[in-house]
């Protein structure tokens, strides 16, 4: 695992997991439950990201008992067994609880107190992973990382994956892009702050013919601020009509023999960055043109918000679905 930066996070929570973690902590009784999750930990060129592996549930009366301190808390043997097990595995310690509200949350001083007297600690005992505390209410969730040399850093989202994509947040997200008179008719159906999360978002698209040219296009018109793109053909001919705002210059260059002019046609991923610039010029771009089954190209596709498959060769369509980042 590359070195981790101690930056804002992101957790990643499988919708199914999701459910049954809010089916515990909101039962309907308006009191406060506890659980602890186990996460993978992956350092990206966007931060440190947390991939929820495993879901415990305490034990009202049992694991969750009256607290010392503050209204409740997790018991010993609970958190030993846990740590110790994330320990064994390299993965990261989340405690949860739950507070009351909807859309905002956020800790208390009590749990602040607690973080700072037990979580150096538990980091000493994971040997290194981080150690945190994730606070939820019915739409929110605030977190808490700590690391080695008590470095702590703050959760910037969570993102809950399933049929229907959620981001979850510590309050509502406010806009902070300049409104964009080219978007004007997007922002009434999705909100400026609809519009800012498609900015937010990065696309990965694997083949860049005839499907995966039109998808660059509209996601690029659509506003969506980064994409990564893989595809190892050139233009030719044969399959100029199929690809968006293709130009014969793109296949033939008329001024070269037959024999070069193949080995110097455009790449389908640059013509698809064109595409996307044009209709978009500040988006940010990676064009590989590199097969999809190189491992340092699978690689660049990891921390992808959606995924979508174009190609036709059934190794990349293999590969593609063993990626648990699909959108």
């Amino acid at each position: 695992m590359a070195p981790i930066t101690v930056t804002p996070w992101r957790l990643v929570l499988p919708e199914t997991m999701k459910a049954e973690l809010f089916g515990h902590l909101f039962p309907g009784d308006n009191d406060e439950h506890g659980a602890i999750i186990l996460a993978g930990v992956c350092q990206t060129d966007r931060g440190l990201k947390l991939v929820a592996r495993e879901l415990h549930l305490a034990i009202d009366g049992k694991d969750y008992v009256p607290g010392r301190h503050g209204y409740r808390m997790l018991k010993g043997e609970f958190i030993q067994s846990r740590i110790l097990r994330a320990r064994d595995l390299k993965l990261a310690y989340l405690a949860i609880h739950n507070h009351g509200g909807t859309t905002s949350v956020g800790f208390s001083s009590d749990d602040f107190a607690s973080h700072e007297r037990g979580y150096p600690s538990l980091v000493d005992i994971s040997r290194g992973m981080p150690v945190g505390a994730l606070v939820f209410a019915k739409s929110a969730v605030a977190g808490d990382l700590w690391f080695e040399g008590k470095l702590r850093a703050p959760l910037k989202e969570a993102i809950v994956l399933g049929p229907r994509r959620a981001l979850l947040h510590s309050s509502p997200l406010k806009s902070t892009q300049v409104k964009r008179a080219e978007y004007d008719r997007q922002s009434r159906l999705f909100g400026d702050t609809g519009q800012e999360i498609l900015r937010s978002q990065r696309v990965g698209i694997v083949g860049l013919g005839g499907a995966g040219s039109i998808l660059a296009e509209l996601l690029g018109r659509l506003g969506v601020g980064e994409f990564v793109l893989a595809d190892p053909d050139r233009a030719d001919v044969t399959n100029l009509p199929r690809l968006i705002a293709a130009r014969k210059i793109d296949a033939i260059i008329d001024w070269l023999p037959k024999t070069f002019s193949q080995k110097f046609a455009r790449y389908k991923v640059e013509m698809a960055a064109r595409n996307i610039r044009r209709a978009n010029p500040s988006a940010k771009i990676v064009a590989l043109n590199s097969n999809f089954l190189e491992p340092q190209v699978a690689q660049r596709f990891l921390d992808c918000d959606y995924l979508f498959l174009a190609a036709d060769m059934m190794g990349a369509r293999l590969l593609f679905n063993a990626n648990p980042r699909r959108g």
